[in-house]
């Protein structure tokens, strides 16, 4: 051991005990790796709180300076303002157009809805309509029928009737002029 160092011990938690028995060889060169980046941190927080002071002073001087600027900033806000308040009003006059066009819209459907509405009823009349000529062409070609069959025995009769009237001898018959 080197002569100008000193012992210390301590007491720490388990799992950083762990951590350090891992990534070191030894828990001293843990403790002085530790050790020394404290002291730099430390230094670092000085170092900085020096600067900090010298930028307080600079500060000082661009206060100055940002107070023309301030102006400016100003000024190109208040442009900014009126600018925004100009495209809020035309926002909504174009929101009002948007309106009155989903209205026109849905008369629109409302009117075609109904218009629908008057087709199908129409529809359905003329398909019931057709229907109805159906039934009534299909009555009348079997009345048709019935009564071709009708004229048909008739016409049977009619030619049973008419052998029957006809003489049967017509040879035995005298012409009318003939009374001898």
């Amino acid at each position: 051991m080197p002569s100008n160092t000193i012992h210390v011990g301590a007491r720490i938690p388990e799992d950083l005990y762990n951590k350090c028995s891992t990534k070191y060889k030894n828990m001293t060169t843990a403790i002085i790796a530790g050790l020394e980046l404290l002291v730099q941190q430390e230094e670092n927080v000085c170092k900085t709180e020096e600067n900090i002071c010298s930028t307080n002073e600079n500060n000082c001087k661009t206060e100055e300076n940002n107070c023309s600027t301030n102006e400016n900033i100003n000024s190109s806000i208040e442009e900014k303002n009126i600018e925004n308040e100009k495209l809020k009003s035309e926002i909504n006059s174009l929101k009002d157009k948007i309106k009155v066009k989903d209205d026109l819209l849905k008369v629109n459907d409302g009117h075609q809805h109904n218009r629908i509405e008057d087709l199908k009823n129409n529809i359905y009349l003329l398909d019931n309509q057709l229907r109805t000529k159906d039934d009534q062409i299909e009555k009348l070609n079997e009345n048709m029928h019935k009564q071709a069959v009708h004229i048909q025995t008739l016409i049977q009769e009619n030619s049973k009737l008419n052998t029957k009237l006809l003489p049967e001898n017509v040879e035995n018959k005298k012409p009318w002029w003939r009374f001898w």
